[in-house]
This record gives C-alpha cells, structure tokens and sequence, in this order.
C-alpha cells in the first residue's frame, strides 16, 4: 500500500510532462496490487509488481531530457 502511493505520487508530479505510458503502468501496478493472492500465486504475483516497478523506473529514464554540451554552455 506504502509503495502504491508513493508511485502514485511519483506519477501525478510528472504527469504536466505528457507521459501516458507512465500513467498506464502505474495504473496497472495500482490495480494488481488489490489482487487477492494465495501461495505460489502471491510469490508471482511479487514478481510480476517488482517487474512493472522497474518499467515504471524505466520510463523515467527514457524520459528525462537528454543535455546536450550547447544546453550546458
């Protein structure tokens, strides 16, 4: 619950930029995390969240403007 709203968070500041990818993902982590889950199906389901974490992650790097040495002058 702790990291769903801290992607959330994460998201929301950064939604001015257009980033509907980001926002489609972290929908879906959003929405995988209120899955009920037992045994084995819980360690998946784990591994599936950490997964979609580090795409969400990922897309933050894709998107960060890249500097150039005329910008940095």
């Amino acid at each position: 619950d702790r990291r769903q709203r801290m992607v959330s968070r994460r998201v929301s500041s950064r939604m001015g930029r257009g980033n509907i990818m980001k926002a489609e993902l972290t929908n879906l982590f959003n929405t995988l995390c209120q899955i009920e889950t037992k045994g084995q199906n819980t360690i998946i389901m784990g591994d599936c969240l950490r997964y979609l974490e580090q795409l969400i992650n990922k897309s933050d790097e894709i998107n960060k403007p890249v500097e150039t040495d005329e910008e940095s002058a």
